[in-house]
């Protein structure tokens, strides 16, 4: 071969077909995972070994031509096609109108007919079509090259047609600009694909010249993903969020099915393509469907949306908070959840907050938290009655110095379970400090005056006493109540009557105590 045949085959054959390769590769480093990506990978490579085959039709000896034209250039040109199909197809989301099976095998039946008709035929007939002039070889023009040349052409007419309804089926402005870009660069293709197939050129252009279109069809791709930002790698955005949150992070398609997922997912068992619903199912969810599906339609950004699940295998009960937010993936809406397991944040600040309002030692409510209920209550029952009732032990300070600290805790613990016990779900109880109790009750049919309660109350203290061993401990209250809103509006005064009277009960029971040891001295 002579150079200057091999430069003109270079710059004819051997550099389009480099570039076409280097193309393909750039679009399908791009996202190795998309089914679109993996189409534009193919496309660019079938022009690729288009160009290599009429390549090695040329430095072959012409005899040759009908081999390579009937195994490799007719075959890879209808495989363009095929796959142009479905590649448009995708890029204008028209494969949403097809139904399966029709899509996409029906895109390469046309193809598997040629590949099929290619082995059965005798390529060695043609020989006679293949006429050298210098350093191409040229075939020759009968019907059936006229044929093939415009039929070429007309098959990218469905690409336009695509692309110009594709424009109602994607969201965004930028979209429907790539596809009236597209939809040109298809019309542009088809005249030149007629203009560049006329006799008339031959000595001029190579044979077939038609076959350069497709390097006006990478040049637009490869424009379209700059300027449009097509067939991008939308993992870029959540890359760094997939990669070092350990939360769960998922990205779901417009059919509500998994489509990629981080490793924090997969100890979910959590994995590509499984649906929405199912996921729900799963985890006993089901319940936030129609709330998590409407927000995210709406477009709104999810921040900290509360989520309660129980897991599978353990029946445990956790809690979790999904933020999440709709976006445009390959001009189709997709949803991106991160879902944060907060169960040890809960439980710990459930935690806090019961220190924040609960007694320590005893776990009923502590003052604050008490004052806080009542005056709560009275802001918003003017007129429901209610008891409000101080409690104080007797000879409290006689059993810390007999038994010690710890039996007095525990008679602390054993008068609030008895006060809990007593006033039941209509009433609360609360420890003001030390060995006094304060409590509500709410229940009027059961205790219609304060006698009732006082009298009830002290004879429950008297059959429950504290069993320690073989020791008895009685615990004995004294007990003053208030009514509201009878004798009271506000916290302070009914505070301030039923201490009044409680302390009145415990000064009768002091003064008849010291009656009864003079009369014992006597």
């Amino acid at each position: 071969m002579q150079l200057s045949n091999f430069l003109i085959y270079f710059f004819a054959y051997i550099l389009p077909a480099s570039l076409m390769l280097a193309f393909s590769f750039i679009i399908i480093a791009r996202n190795r995972a998309s089914v679109e990506h993996w189409l534009g990978f193919l496309l660019m490579n079938a022009y690729t070994v288009l160009y290599m085959g009429e390549f090695i039709r040329h430095i072959l000896p012409s005899a040759s031509s009908g081999y390579i034209q009937t195994y490799i250039t007719t075959p890879c040109g209808i495989f363009i096609l095929s796959l142009g199909l479905h590649f448009f197809a995708k890029m204008s989301n028209f494969n949403e109108v097809l139904k399966r099976p029709l899509y996409p095998f029906a895109f390469y039946v046309p193809a598997v007919l040629v590949v099929l008709s290619a082995f059965l035929s005798n390529p060695h007939e043609n020989v006679d079509q293949y006429i050298r002039n210098g350093p191409w070889i040229y075939i020759f023009y009968d019907r059936t090259y006229f044929i093939t040349m415009i039929a070429s052409a007309l098959l990218v007419i469905p690409y336009y047609f695509m692309l110009r309804s594709g424009k109602n089926r994607v969201h965004s402005l930028r979209d429907e600009r790539l596809m009236v870009f597209m939809s040109r660069i298809v019309i542009a293709v088809f005249f030149l694909t007629l203009a560049l197939g006329l006799p008339f050129l031959d000595g001029i252009l190579p044979p077939k010249p038609f076959y350069y279109v497709g390097i006006l069809f990478g040049i637009g791709i490869m424009y379209s993903m700059y300027r449009f930002d097509f067939l991008t790698n939308n993992n870029d955005q959540y890359e760094t969020i997939f990669e070092l949150t350990p939360s769960i992070a998922l990205i779901f398609n417009g059919d509500w099915r998994v489509d990629e997922w981080n490793v924090a997912a997969e100890s979910y068992q959590l994995y590509q393509d499984m649906s929405f619903d199912t996921i729900l199912e799963m985890y006993g969810a089901t319940r936030y469907k129609s709330k998590l599906v409407t927000m995210f339609e709406s477009g709104e950004l999810i921040r900290d949306f509360p989520v309660d699940v129980q897991m599978p295998a353990t029946e445990e009960l956790r809690y979790f908070l999904v933020d999440g937010k709709r976006f445009l993936k390959n001009r189709k809406f997709a949803y991106f959840f991160l879902v944060r397991d907060v169960t040890e944040e809960r439980e710990a600040r459930e935690k806090l907050k019961f220190i924040a309002f609960h007694d320590q030692l005893t776990g009923v409510a502590n003052r604050g938290a008490f004052v806080k209920l009542s005056e709560t209550f009275i802001h918003d029952n003017p007129t429901r009655p209610a008891y409000f009732g101080l409690l104080d032990l007797d000879f409290f300070k006689a059993i810390n110095d007999f038994y010690g600290h710890q039996m007095g805790d525990e008679v602390l613990k054993k008068t609030a379970k008895l006060l809990e016990e007593f006033v039941g779900s209509f009433g609360r109880v609360g420890r003001l400090g030390g060995d006094e109790f304060v409590f509500a009750i709410l229940d009027n049919e059961t205790f219609p005056t304060i006698a009732s309660i006082e009298n009830r109350l002290i004879a429950y203290f008297q059959v429950n006493a504290l069993v320690v061993e073989d020791d008895v401990i009685p615990i004995v209250p004294s007990i003053g109540i208030s009514r509201y809103p009878d004798e009271g509006r506000t916290y302070d005064d009914l505070y301030s009557l039923a201490d009044l009277r409680m302390y009145k009960v415990k000064n009768e029971r002091k003064i008849r105590r010291q009656n009864r040891q003079e009369n014992a001295t006597r």
